[in-house]
């Protein structure tokens, strides 16, 4: 079993998006970002803790979100000395803490629980799937049968939980964007602290053409990036020396082959 396909990688994640960022039900994919609301929104919507530190500007009583004030700073929501935060078009979010019952050690809720929020019902909290939009997306809004599942938060740690929830427990077809959003933020045409474009403005793989987000407040914020090659033909080389190590076969050309054990990308 090549449990490499567990894998996206963010050119998977190029060809699944919608054209727009909207809820797109009948794709048959389904784009989970497990982060909270505050960092999927690139801090214009926040929840839970944050709402009670933010001088909210649409708080209702009982509520867990609200729009944030001008005067919040957005930048506390940036991770890794991101060049943006925000989210890529289609995603819809739900922290991944609601999937955990912190009475009970933080396992999973019950099953039925974690289906309800997967068909867009909100708990007893008024936790549920959001869109784009900031809004709830509703019951049979969310998950839609047959849909393959597309998960990831800001290194994948997060989104670990998000998806044994849904193949582990519900049996759902779910990968793994593995970069996450650490990879997917730092492909912009936006300078870095030394004043360098992180991709240049014709590399094919930008993916702020494809996001929603806001840009770092300052660029002196943002952190360099390695990019071997802005226009490289293919992006999946991590998942093929992945795959190679456990063959045994070294990935050549673009593709896996030849013979010999090749080196562990991980070291050792």
């Amino acid at each position: 079993m090549d449990n490499t396909q567990l894998q996206a990688t963010f050119a998977d994640m190029l060809k699944i998006l919608p054209a727009s960022d909207l809820n797109q039900r009948a794709d048959g994919v389904f784009i989970w970002d497990a982060r909270d609301a505050g960092q999927f929104s690139a801090g214009e919507f926040l929840e839970g803790g944050d709402v009670k530190d933010a001088n909210c500007t649409s708080l209702t009583t009982g509520v867990p979100y609200c729009s944030a004030n001008v005067s919040f700073n957005y930048m506390s929501k940036f991770q890794n000395s991101g060049s943006r935060q925000g989210h890529p078009w289609g995603s819809l979010q739900l922290n991944y803490t609601n999937l955990l019952d912190s009475t009970k050690g933080n396992s999973w809720k019950p099953k039925a629980v974690l289906k309800a929020y997967l068909n867009g019902e909100t708990d007893a909290n008024g936790y549920g799937f959001i869109d784009g939009s900031y809004r709830l997306v509703g019951q049979g809004s969310a998950y839609q049968p047959g849909d393959t599942i597309y998960t990831y938060c800001e290194t994948t740690f997060r989104a670990m939980i998000t998806g044994v929830a849904t193949a582990a427990v519900l049996g759902l077809p779910t990968r793994f964007y593995d970069g996450a959003m650490v990879e997917w933020n730092s492909l912009s045409y936006i300078k870095d602290r030394n004043g360098t474009s992180l991709l240049p403005a014709d590399s094919p793989w930008r993916t702020d053409v494809r996001s929603f987000s806001r840009a770092a407040s300052d660029s002196s914020l943002v952190a360099p990036r390695t990019i071997t090659n802005a226009y490289a033909r293919s992006a999946d080389a991590i998942v093929r020396a992945d795959s190679a190590y456990k063959t045994g076969e070294s990935p050549v050309a673009g593709r896996p082959g030849g013979s010999g054990s090749p080196t562990n990308p991980c070291g050792g």
